[in-house]
Formats: C-alpha cells, structure tokens, sequence
C-alpha cells in the first residue's frame, strides 16, 4: 500500500485518538468539578462549623462575663451582707446594754418609791403621835387653868392619857400605895421610909 493509502487511515486514526482525547478530558473535567463540588460542600460546612464555632466562642465570652459580673456583685453582696450581721450584732448588744440600765433605774425607782412610802408611813404616824400630844397637852394646859372644883362637887372626869403616860401613872399609883404602905408600918416602928428613885427605902 503506498503513501496516499496511508493517508486516509492515519486521518481515521487521530479522529479516533482526538476523540478519546476530548473524551478524556471530559471525564477528568467532570472529576475536577465534582471534586471542586465536594471541596466547595466541605468549605460551605467548614465556614458553617467556623460560624457556629465563633458564636459560641462569643457567647461563651459573654457568659463568662456575665459569671464575673455576678461573682462580683456576689462578693459586693457577701460583704454588704456581712456589715449588716456586725452593725444588727452591735445593735442587739446595744439593746442587750439598754435594757439592763433600764432595768437598774427600773429597781432603783422601784427601791427609791419604796423608801419614800415607808418614809411617809413614819412621818404619818409621827404626824398623828405628835396630834395626839398635843391634844393631850392642850387637854391638860386646860385643866390646870381651871379651878379645882370644891369637894363633894360633880366628878372630874379623867384627862385622856395616852397608853405609855397612862402605864406610868399606874406605876406611879401602885408605887405610891407601896409607899403608903411602908409608912404607915413605919409610923407603927417609929421608922420613917426614905424615897431613892422609885423605891421607898426604910
């Protein structure tokens, strides 16, 4: 077979090898965009993931914000709740304090109006004994301003005396009928008694 019978089967041939050529590429053309499919689908879920990562990243950031703002409004809290115990246990003491003075001037009053009612009492039966001697003195001012009435006259009625003068004058009643009675047994012996204090002496 010559040249120009060659001819014609190499230009089948590189039809055939341009064919499967173009044929490649396509295939491979096909695989690169699905691989580029995949990789923009991995990029797409990867920045999705990266999204979400930082957003949680940022919320995390605010929540442990938010967890030092109240530690510290808890501590500032803890402190306030501490000054109130010292100034409510320096109140109770104070109060604790007030009620003993309280209760001292309470007993002294008490103390003090006792005191003073037994002094009233005292000046009150002092009052009324002092009344009394005096109504026995002007009783008895008035009856030795008065005569002595002449015998066989009306009675004189006694003279209000009161309970200790009237003892001593039954004292001095019956020391006087002793007396009498040693005189007349001295008058009988010729002795006469002598009167030491309130004794009769012979």
């Amino acid at each position: 077979m010559g040249p120009s019978g060659c001819f014609p089967h190499c230009v089948v041939s590189l039809c055939i090898y341009g064919g499967h050529l173009k044929l490649g590429h396509q295939v491979c053309w096909e695989e690169k965009r699905q691989q580029f499919r995949t990789l923009a689908t991995g990029l797409c879920i990867y920045l999705s993931h990266h999204r979400k990562l930082e957003n949680t990243h940022c919320e995390l950031k605010a929540q442990k914000s938010q967890l030092a703002a109240a530690e510290e409004n808890l501590k500032l809290v803890t402190e306030e709740i501490h000054k109130y115990k010292q100034e409510i246990g320096e109140m109770q003491d104070q109060l604790q304090k007030a009620e003993l003075t309280f209760k001292h001037k309470v007993a002294a009053h008490e103390r003090s109006a006792l005191d003073n009612w037994v002094k009233a009492r005292f000046w009150e039966r002092k009052i009324v004994q002092q009344s009394r001697e005096k109504a026995y003195m002007k009783h008895r001012l008035h009856m030795m301003r008065r005569e002595t009435p002449p015998e066989g006259s009306m009675r004189q009625e006694p003279m209000p005396l009161r309970p200790e003068i009237w003892n001593r004058v039954q004292r001095g009643r019956e020391h006087a009928v002793k007396c009498s009675s040693l005189i007349s047994a001295g008058k009988a012996l010729d002795v006469l008694p002598v009167l030491v204090g309130d004794r009769c002496v012979s």
